[in-house]
């Protein structure tokens, strides 16, 4: 920066051009503090910001939680350095004895990634590898291993747990049972329930959309109770659902699903 300043002091430099010069020292020096930048005190490779990453982009893909080829798993240094069937793939200080550097950098006789199965690394990333192994290949404390896609809770099946023994009465809902169980911990007494007739008529109404006339005319429903009023009435609504749904012109909710469209204007 000094000297460009002073090739255009000196007039060394023509007048349009001395803005590109600026611009390209400092493009230099931002280039040279990206590849210096995230390393730790005292100059050391910081593993988290520089070594993790790169190890995750080329090598989780075969010795990761999804597959260990070899046995050898590098997504933590304990595991890195316990190594697989060859030996220690990362020991600290000794670059010939690191089978995953040799690797990589084609030292121990084959290629990895394979060719064909992953992007080779480059020189600045196999140069802050070598870096980080000299200094002793340092990891964190307590570094947790990557966890098993196929255990990501979206792929589970869900599966019913067996209830625990509660106060609740025997016909109570799955939920209300966890719901007492939880009360029954912290000391606290549920409000007793409401009657059928009181009950029902708010699930029928509000969700149902049945009219309150025609829940009084069902006397049925002052002998059922709560869980038994709504089991019959989601019947009811799945059939009638079922029902409107086959009709094409009924001006009813959920009428004309099956109505014919005209031709796609596309």
């Amino acid at each position: 920066m000094h000297c460009s300043r002073n090739l255009c002091q000196l007039g060394l430099v023509p007048a349009p051009q001395q803005r590109r010069v600026v611009v390209r020292v400092l493009v230099c020096q931002l280039t040279l503090a990206a590849l210096l930048g995230g390393v730790g005190q005292g100059g050391q490779i910081d593993y988290l910001r520089q070594v993790k990453p790169l190890l995750r982009q080329h090598c989780y893909a075969c010795h990761g939680a999804l597959r260990q080829r070899g046995g050898l798993r590098l997504d933590t240094v304990p595991s890195a350095r316990r190594g697989g069937e060859s030996g220690p793939a990362i020991v600290g200080g000794d670059l010939a004895e690191s089978l995953a550097y040799q690797a990589v950098t084609g030292g121990a006789g084959f290629e990895m990634p394979p060719q064909g199965e992953g992007v080779p690394l480059t020189s600045t990333e196999a140069g802050l590898l070598r870096q980080w192994i000299l200094e002793g290949a340092s990891g964190v404390e307590d570094e947790q291993p990557e966890q098993d896609p196929r255990k990501f809770w979206s792929y589970t099946i869900p599966q019913r747990p067996d209830l625990p023994a509660s106060a609740a009465p025997f016909d109570a809902n799955p939920i209300d049972v966890l719901l007492q169980v939880e009360r029954e911990r912290r000391g606290l007494s549920p409000r007793p329930p409401a009657a059928p007739r009181v009950g029902a008529p708010l699930p029928s109404s509000s969700v149902f959309r049945q009219p309150a006339a025609m829940l009084r005319q069902r006397s049925a429903l002052s002998s059922q109770s709560r869980s038994q009023v709504l089991d019959t009435l989601a019947a009811e609504l799945a059939h009638r659902g079922e029902a409107e749904s086959r009709k094409p012109e009924s001006g009813q909710p959920g009428a004309g699903l099956h109505e014919r469209r005209g031709p796609d204007p596309r």
